[in-house]
């Protein structure tokens, strides 16, 4: 199905750049290091709110959507 997405070890990188791709919006990244997080496992991938979700529950990080741009924070900020 291509609902899901597959992680395996995957930083999250290279997923703001797919999220950029597929849903022409801007990823701006708080701290450069949340880059290097890896990620692992499948994850929701039909709309943009579940993928949101999923990602900030397995990587503890905040994520958030603002009209087209979506910010990508450290939970504690």
């Amino acid at each position: 199905a291509f609902d899901h997405l597959y992680f395996d070890q995957t930083p999250l990188s290279y997923l703001a750049e797919r999220i950029e791709r597929t849903y022409g919006v801007d990823v701006e990244v708080e701290d450069p290091s949340l880059l290097d997080l890896k990620l692992s496992g499948a994850v929701d991938f039909f709309t943009l709110d579940a993928l949101i979700h999923a990602v900030s529950e397995v990587l503890d990080i905040r994520i958030r959507q603002i009209n087209d741009r979506i910010l990508i924070e450290k939970m504690n900020s």
